[in-house]
C-alpha cells in the first residue's frame, strides 16, 4: 500500500509539473504578442497639441504642410487623442509667442526647442486665421480614442483598429504623413507599415517619422536627467533597433530604413539645448526625423519577422529579414 501511495503522489507531482509548464508557456508570449498587447494597453503619450508637432518635426514639415491645399490629404499616423488634428482647424492654430518662448520649465532644468522668432511668425501666419476650408483634408489613426473624436467636416479619426488593418481604399492616397512616435515606433509589422506608405504616398510625397534624439553634447553632472543623457551618442529606440538581414548582416534599423527601394530618405533635425538651474548650457541634443519621399511608383520592401521587443515607450525592436 505503502508504495502504491508513492507512486500516486509521484504521478500526482509530475501531472502538476506538467502542468505548470503548459501555464508558463502560456504566459510566455511571443515578441509579436508581447508588443501587440503594449499597443493594446494604450500607455504612450496621447495629448499631444499642433505646437508640439510643428516643434519637434523640422521646419520643412510645417512648410509642407502648409502648401496642402483644399483638395490634399494630410494621413496622421498616431494621432492619439487628436489634439493637434483638433488645434488645426482652430482659428488660431499656435500661439506665436509661446512657440518662440518654447521653454518648458523642470525641476532645476528648463528645455528649449529651437524654434527661431522667424519660424514662429511663418507658424503662425501658415496655419492661424486660415478658413477651414482652405486646408487640407485629414485623417487621423488612433487605435483607442478616451473622448469623444473631435468634430471637423474635413477631419476623419480611424479608431479601433491597427493602421496595418485598416483597407487601403479607406485611407485613399496622401500628400503627407506624419508619424510622431506613431506606428513606425510601436508596430510589430514595420514591414507592412512601410510598404502602406509607400503605397499611399502619391508621386514625391513625404513621410516625416519622428525617431528621437542624438546626444551631441551630455549634460554636465549636476542637472537631472544627466543619467539619461550622460554620454554622446543616439538615445533612440528606433535608431538603436536592429534588423537581421537575410544575407546574416546586423544592421541598425535606421540604417535598414535609410537603404529601402522606392524611397528617398534623408534626416532632418531641430536642436534642443538644456539648460542648468544656473542657466548655463549643460547640454546639446538634435532631435531626428526621417523624411521619405516616395521616388518609384513601385517598390518590393522586404519583409521583416519581430524576434525581441522590450517595453519601452518607444520599445527598442529587433527584427529578422526574411529572404524573398
Amino acid at each position: 500500500m505503502r508504495g502504491y501511495y508513492l507512486s500516486f503522489l509521484a504521478l500526482v507531482l509530475f501531472l502538476g509539473s506538467v502542468t505548470t509548464v503548459a501555464e508558463t508557456g502560456r504566459n510566455c508570449p511571443s515578441a509579436f504578442e508581447r508588443l501587440t498587447g503594449i499597443i493594446e494597453s494604450n500607455f504612450f503619450e496621447t495629448r499631444r497639441e499642433f505646437s508640439h508637432y510643428v516643434s519637434t518635426f523640422p521646419q520643412s514639415f510645417s512648410e509642407r504642410l502648409a502648401r496642402l491645399g483644399p483638395q490634399d490629404h494630410w494621413i496622421d499616423a498616431g494621432s492619439g487623442e487628436a489634439f493637434a488634428l483638433e488645434d488645426f482647424f482652430k482659428q488660431q492654430v499656435v500661439d506665436a509667442a509661446n512657440l518662440k518662448r518654447g521653454t518648458r520649465p523642470g525641476f532645476f532644468r528648463q528645455t528649449r526647442e529651437q524654434v527661431s522668432a522667424e519660424q514662429a511668425e511663418f507658424i503662425a501666419r501658415a496655419f492661424n486665421l486660415k478658413d477651414g476650408s482652405q486646408k487640407p483634408r485629414v485623417t487621423g489613426i488612433s487605435f483607442v480614442m478616451e473622448r469623444e473624436p473631435p468634430k471637423h467636416e474635413k477631419l476623419q479619426i480611424k479608431t479601433d483598429r491597427f493602421f496595418e488593418d485598416i483597407p487601403l481604399e479607406e485611407l485613399g492616397s496622401a500628400e503627407l504623413i506624419s508619424d510622431l512616435y506613431g506606428v513606425m515606433s510601436y508596430s510589430p509589422r514595420l514591414d507592412e507599415v512601410l510598404r502602406r506608405y509607400h503605397q499611399i504616398l502619391k508621386p514625391g510625397g513625404l513621410a516625416y517619422v519622428h525617431i528621437g534624439d542624438y546626444i551631441e553634447r551630455p549634460l554636465v553632472p549636476s542637472v537631472i536627467r544627466s543619467m539619461a543623457f550622460e554620454n554622446p551618442g543616439w538615445d533612440a529606440p528606433f535608431a538603436n533597433s536592429q534588423v537581421r538581414k537575410a544575407n546574416g548582416q546586423t544592421v541598425s534599423l535606421l540604417e535598414w530604413v535609410q537603404n529601402l527601394p522606392g524611397f528617398k530618405v534623408s534626416l532632418e533635425y531641430r536642436d534642443l539645448v538644456e539648460k542648468s538651474f544656473r542657466g548655463e548650457i549643460s547640454g546639446v541634443i538634435k532631435r531626428y526625423t526621417l523624411v521619405l519621399e516616395k521616388t518609384q511608383e513601385s517598390a518590393q520592401i522586404p519583409s521583416l519577422r519581430l524576434t525581441e521587443s522590450d517595453s519601452g515607450k518607444p520599445p527598442t525592436r529587433t527584427f529578422l529579414e526574411l529572404s524573398p
